[in-house]
């Protein structure tokens, strides 16, 4: 028995990392930011981007599944701009692959369906 692995997989993890460690730099300087400071160019951003997603997850469910969803969308979100970027500048997008797309999808609808049971019985 052999196993294959797609030729994109190395590409796509790659590509994964470096978009978590981009992440991960813009949530240190995020975290040393001083509340009682003017705000930067990146802290507007951020602000207006979580305030946005807020709002809407607020709007097609309740308050009490929108504080625990909004989160995981806006994560969502950011990896999806962020992976077709990447493709971009001529490397392998992420989201082109289906193991990626149906993985998210996966991991979404059990989210989804635990959230659900969880505040609705």
């Amino acid at each position: 028995m052999t196993i294959t692995i797609q030729a994109q997989l190395p590409v796509i993890i790659a590509l994964t990392i470096i978009i978590v460690i981009v992440l991960k730099v813009i949530g240190s300087k995020l975290e040393a930011f001083d509340p009682l400071s003017k705000p930067t160019a990146l802290v507007t951003v951020c602000i207006l981007l979580v305030e946005y997603i807020d709002q809407f997850v607020s709007e097609i469910t309740n308050k009490k599944m929108a504080e625990r969803l909004a989160p995981y969308i806006c994560s969502i979100a950011i990896y999806i701009l962020l992976s077709n970027y990447v493709g971009l500048f001529g490397f392998e997008n992420p989201t082109k692959n289906w193991s990626v797309t149906l993985s998210i999808a996966l991991i979404t609808f059990i989210l989804i369906q635990k959230t659900d049971i969880q505040y609705n019985g």
